[in-house]
């Protein structure tokens, strides 16, 4: 114990020399106060939008879940990790992370499957999700109900975007292949009915479900 109470002085006295020096340089002793100030400010700011989004979906479960959400594994490790990751963003992700506790507490996810969709959302970017989000029905973009002879199982989306990168789109389809999202990793020509036929695995829909992802809000 004493060993252990040396260490923290140490570090104090350390970091009491460090705030020193830098107060004594004006430039940097700025920044560092500017960085303090912008991080504490945006962290709050995500946090109570964090527990405002999480809280309307709590209190729209019934009453009898609401209750067994204590005793609930999956839910309190989905609920911290969700909560973790809503830290580092500001966008639709947070939103899906919220939609991800409202799942666990009505649904109970085996720990090894909620890990894997954690680390998932976490370096999926809002592209990863849209092409994810097609791949589940890409008829869903066939809007003037067109019908080809032959093409690719991408041909909608890229009708529907025609500005979005073809590089990245390449790209994003290997991972989600890689990750075991969607079952294809090549674009060759195919019939209509392959065209709009279903490419998301049921790990794709289970993610796609547990983060309640829907045409209105992946953008």
């Amino acid at each position: 114990m004493k060993e252990i109470g040396k260490d923290i002085k140490a570090m104090d006295v350390v970091k009491g020399v460090a705030e020193g020096v830098l107060s004594q340089v004006p430039y940097i002793g700025a920044f560092v106060q500017a960085v303090d100030s912008v991080k504490g400010n945006v962290l709050q700011r995500r946090y109570e939008a964090w527990q405002e989004e999480v809280g309307k979906r709590i209190s729209a479960l019934e009453e009898e879940v609401r209750n067994g959400l204590g005793g609930s594994d999956s839910f309190a490790t989905t609920l911290i990790k969700a909560t973790e990751l809503a830290a580092q963003t500001s966008n639709i992700k947070r939103v899906y992370l919220a939609n991800a506790v409202k799942y666990a507490a009505e649904h109970d996810i085996p720990e090894d499957d909620l890990i894997l969709l954690f680390n998932a959302i976490e370096k999926y970017t809002t592209s990863h999700i849209k092409i994810l989000h097609y791949l589940q029905a890409p008829s869903s973009l066939n809007t003037d109900n067109s019908q080809y002879m032959a093409g690719g199982f991408m041909t909608f989306f890229e009708k529907a975007y025609p500005n979005f990168d073809r590089q990245r789109e390449a790209l994003i389809l290997k991972e989600l292949y890689r990750d075991g999202f969607i079952n294809t990793d090549s674009d060759g020509t195919m019939s209509f009915s392959g065209m709009i036929a279903k490419r998301t695995t049921d790990f794709g829909d289970l993610f796609l479900s547990f983060f309640g992802v829907e045409e209105a809000n992946y953008e």
